[in-house]
């Protein structure tokens, strides 16, 4: 082949390279600007691990609310009293006389055993004590009896007695003038075997102590 034939091969050669060349270059630009445009836009570098940065604070910031409600409830359903105990006397026997405030006197005249005849519901027929209480009013004002209540207890940790009317039951009603005296029979189904071991309280007035009797019950 002549020189002159080689020539235009290698003019073709030459040719193809610098055609590689640009395209190579070409797209090692591209790459290059794409990263570049990437990594300088911060809207657009890691959205993913944005996204569940805030997702996983949102959960954690959830739980301390949840536990609260749990507490507040605990603290609501828990039981409370709103009924104060109200104040005592210093017990006496049940044959004695209580001086009270007020010059006001509370005694029991008389303790009866006797057969109680229930007449209404939750009243209970059986042995029963029958007690008549009396109050004398000393002081210079009148005493409203309907305040007055008496109650009765067995044993030494005073279980309540069953208030019952029958036979003879008489609660204290009206006013008690100054200087009066007035007094109410009022009984209380207790067997035989809870007597040795009795307690009587008689309120008179609001807000004054109650009038405690305690002792043995014959029958």
């Amino acid at each position: 082949m002549s020189s002159i034939g080689r020539k235009p091969v290698v003019a073709l050669t030459v040719a193809a390279v610098a055609v590689v060349a640009v395209i190579v270059f070409t797209i090692a630009r591209g790459g290059s600007s794409e990263g570049s445009s990437t990594a300088s836009d911060p809207d657009r570098s890691a959205p993913t691990s944005a996204t569940t940065t805030e997702t996983v604070g949102a959960e954690k910031s959830a739980a301390p609310e949840k536990s609260g409600k749990k507490t507040d409830k605990a603290k609501t359903g828990r039981p409370r009293s709103t009924s104060p105990i109200p104040p005592e006397l210093e017990p006496v026997a049940l044959n004695e006389v209580v001086r009270a405030s007020g010059d006001v006197q509370v005694q029991i005249t008389k303790i009866e055993s006797v057969q109680g005849k229930a007449k209404v519901a939750g009243e209970i027929s059986g042995p029963a004590v029958r007690v008549t209480v009396e109050i004398e009013n000393g002081s210079d004002g009148d005493l409203d009896l309907g305040y007055v209540s008496v109650n009765a207890y067995t044993g030494s940790d005073r279980v309540p007695a069953a208030p019952i009317m029958q036979p003879g039951g008489r609660p204290m009603v009206g006013t008690l003038k100054a200087g009066g005296r007035a007094d109410g029979v009022y009984l209380f189904s207790v067997g035989t075997k809870a007597r040795p071991l009795m307690t009587v309280g008689v309120d008179y007035v609001a807000g004054q102590p109650t009038a405690i009797f305690r002792g043995r019950v014959a029958g």
